[in-house]
């Protein structure tokens, strides 16, 4: 059983997160991966991969609707509990509000908008 499949992000602040390695999951959405050169603990509520006491990690994408020009938030945990009971990764969806959501989007348009203009045409 997975401990949780949602959460929230604590307020973002400024954007510090870089995007990168942007791909095509399909004809209308492109994800980016973010490092996490952070403490990740620090930023979802609930978290808690960053003790010393365990080696679970997470990896962080953010899903571009090039349609729709919406986000969504969510990462991958990955436990390496030694738990056969539980599963060794799963998917977490994150819940954004408004502030940061206006942060990540504000990002891909500044970073990204020549990409995907070139990208959204046809496939």
């Amino acid at each position: 059983m997975k401990p949780f499949d949602k959460t929230k992000l604590l307020k973002l602040l400024d954007n510090s997160w870089n995007l990168e390695d942007p791909e095509w999951m399909d004809s209308n959405t492109v994800s980016f991966y973010i490092p996490t050169w952070f403490n990740p603990d620090e930023y979802f509520e609930g978290l808690n991969v960053s003790r010393q006491d365990n080696d679970d990690y997470i990896n962080i994408y953010l899903y571009y609707d090039i349609g729709g020009g919406t986000l969504g938030l969510g990462f991958v945990y990955f436990t390496n509990s030694g738990n056969d009971d539980a599963p060794s990764e799963f998917d977490v969806i994150v819940e954004l509000e408004r502030d940061s959501y206006e942060i990540l989007l504000e990002k891909i348009h500044l970073g990204y908008k020549e990409l995907i203009n070139e990208w959204s045409g046809p496939q």
